[in-house]
């Protein structure tokens, strides 16, 4: 029976890797350095280009698995780890230089809900995580967009407002009579890839609710630049009010 191998590409196994079946892989590493902080490799998920995480629902993790990481993950992958784990920057700084490094959108985001969606009490971003995980997905997406969409986007504004039916006198033969017609709190120009402005929304319905006793609806507009371009209306421009009518979208 033959027990030493004759050649270094002889495999031990069928269709085996040699690498792999004399247990001086990659993978055969990372699982040495985990099961040394006492991390079975059945509660991790490996990746292709080695990077690996803890598998959901097995996420409680000490401090030594995000070294085991730091030592093993591509060079541009453990750079984001860091920064999020570790630096003050704002979650789109983080981003930008994770695009630049050439880490793809949506691993970015992967390890950005990864990291923060578990974060630690005593992590620096603790306390922000979850807002920071929202203003990544928004972020993400804003700078995902094809050349199209961002041109078509570009040339519209889109405004947001609580609207409701309200009595407007009309003078007829001298007369005055009232009709309904739709009316206005403020108009404002809304960006949906702002946190702030997304957020603002369900205060919107909140006072829509309360203020006019369910009588009124948050609505959105979207519309050419050309025709509506102030920051705030306080009222629907008489000149647009069909369009407005029409066009509305309640939120």
């Amino acid at each position: 029976m033959k027990l030493v191998k004759e050649h270094i590409n002889e495999k031990f196994t069928i269709d085996g890797d040699p690498i792999r079946d004399m247990g001086i892989g990659k993978k055969a590493l990372i699982v040495q350095d985990l099961n040394k902080i006492g991390i079975s490799a059945n509660d991790v998920e490996f990746f292709d280009d080695y990077s690996f995480f803890m598998k959901e629902g097995r996420r409680v993790e000490p401090d030594s698995f995000y070294a085991v990481q730091q030592k093993h993950f591509p060079e541009e992958k453990a750079k984001l780890l860091k920064s999020i784990k570790e630096t003050k920057k704002s979650i789109t700084d983080i981003i930008d230089e994770a695009v630049a490094d050439g880490i793809e959108k949506d691993e970015i985001l992967f390890i950005i809900k990864y990291m923060l969606s578990h974060a630690q009490f005593n992590d620096k971003r603790y306390h922000t995580a979850l807002e920071d995980v929202q203003r990544a997905q928004i972020y993400i997406t804003k700078i995902g967009r094809l050349r199209k969409q961002k041109a078509e986007e570009d040339q519209n504004n889109i405004y947001v407002f609580i609207g409701f039916m309200d009595k407007a006198p009309v003078y007829v033969n001298g007369k005055k009579y009232y009709e309904d017609k739709f009316k206005v709190e403020s108009m404002v120009k809304f960006d949906k890839y702002d946190y702030s402005h997304l957020t603002s929304i369900p205060m919107m319905k909140i006072r829509a609710n309360t203020q006019y006793q369910g009588n009124a609806k948050v609505y959105m507009l979207t519309i050419p630049k050309y025709i509506m371009d102030e920051d705030r209306y306080s009222e629907i421009p008489e000149q647009y009010y069909d369009l407005v009518v029409k066009y509305k979208q309640q939120i």
